[in-house]
C-alpha cells in the first residue's frame, strides 16, 4: 500500500466539542461523513480549566443579563452548567451515531480545548471542528479573525489530518482537491477518492496551479483516480493564491477542499489565510 493510500485510512473521527455547542449544529453531516468512512466517531467534551480556575475569583465579576448588578462567579452554578451541556452533548453524539449505525464514544476532559484534542488524536483519526471553535483562551487573531484560536492552535501543531467545518456545511457535496503533483497532494487525492467512492460518486473537481505543466499534472491525477474508478473534472487557475483557490470553489457553491497541510502549493504558509477566506468545509491532509 502506498504511503499516500495509507494516510487516507481513517478508523475514528474525532469531533471537538465545547460549551459553544458548535459542535452539535452540524453533527449528523459529520456522522455520516463516518458512515461513508467506516469510521468510529468519538465526540469529546472539554471542560475549560482557565474558564472553571477563575470561577469564584474575587477579581472577576459577571453581569447577567438584563442587570447592572455585578455578582461573582458561581463555580458550583458553572458546574451544574457544564453538567447539562455534557449530557446535551452525549445525548446527540449517541442518536445521531444510532441513526446512521455508526460506532460512537463519548469522552469529557479538563484542560485547554486544542491541548486536548492533540493528546486525544490516535494516528488513523481525523480532528474535526468547527471553524469558530476558540476555546477559552484570548484571540489573538484580531477583530477580522473568522478562525476561532483554537482551530489555529490545532491546525499548526498537530500531525493529523483535521476537517475545519465551514460556514455552511455540506460534506456530502462537490469534492475539491489543490493538486500540484507533489507526493503531498497526492495523499489529497487519495483522501478525496475514498470519500467519492463510499459515497458512490458525485462531483469531484482537481483544481491545478497556474503556471505549471497542467496536462503532465492532470495525467497524474487522472492515473491515480484510474484505480478508483472515478472521474473527475479539472481545472487550471489562472493565478495561484487563496483567493484564486477561494473563486473556483465559490463558483460551484462549496463542498469540501482537500489540500495537504504541506504541500508547496499553495503551501503552509498560506493555510491560515485560506480558512480565513473560503467559506467552505477544508480537510487538511497530512
Amino acid at each position: 500500500m502506498s504511503d499516500s493510500a495509507h494516510r487516507a485510512r481513517i478508523r475514528r473521527l474525532l469531533l471537538a466539542l465545547d460549551p459553544s455547542e458548535k459542535g452539535l449544529e452540524n453533527l449528523d453531516e459529520v456522522v455520516a461523513l463516518a458512515a461513508r468512512l467506516e469510521a468510529e466517531i468519538q465526540g469529546l467534551f472539554v471542560e475549560d480549566t482557565d474558564f472553571l480556575g477563575l470561577a469564584g475569583h474575587m477579581v472577576v465579576q459577571a453581569y447577567p443579563s438584563g442587570t447592572r448588578a455585578r455578582q461573582a462567579l458561581d463555580p458550583e452554578a458553572i458546574q451544574r452548567t457544564l453538567r447539562r451541556q455534557t449530557e446535551r452533548a452525549r445525548r446527540a453524539v449517541e442518536n445521531a451515531a444510532r441513526r446512521r449505525r455508526v460506532r460512537a464514544s463519548f469522552e469529557v476532559r479538563r484542560g485547554r480545548t486544542a491541548m486536548a484534542l492533540l493528546e486525544s488524536a490516535g494516528d488513523d483519526d481525523l480532528i474535526v471542528m468547527s471553524r469558530t471553535t476558540r476555546g477559552f483562551g484570548v484571540d489573538l487573531g484580531g477583530a477580522r479573525a473568522r478562525t476561532g484560536a483554537a482551530v489555529r492552535e490545532v491546525v499548526r501543531s498537530t500531525t493529523r489530518s483535521v476537517i475545519v467545518l465551514g460556514e455552511a456545511v455540506n460534506l456530502s457535496g462537490p469534492l475539491f482537491v489543490a493538486f500540484d503533483g507533489s507526493p503531498q497532494s497526492e495523499a489529497a487525492i487519495e483522501f478525496a477518492a475514498t470519500i467519492a467512492e463510499r459515497r458512490g460518486g458525485g462531483e469531484l473537481v482537481i483544481l491545478l496551479p497556474a503556471g505549471g505543466d497542467a496536462a503532465k499534472m492532470e495525467a497524474q491525477a487522472k492515473a491515480m483516480l484510474d484505480a478508483h474508478t472515478l472521474k473527475a473534472s479539472y481545472e487550471t487557475l489562472e493565478k495561484d493564491g487563496v483567493e484564486a483557490i477561494c473563486a473556483a470553489v465559490s463558483r460551484r457553491h462549496g463542498g469540501v477542499l482537500a489540500v495537504a497541510a504541506d504541500q508547496p502549493w499553495p503551501g503552509p504558509d498560506t493555510v491560515p489565510d485560506l480558512l480565513e477566506r473560503i467559506a467552505c468545509s477544508v480537510v487538511l491532509v497530512r
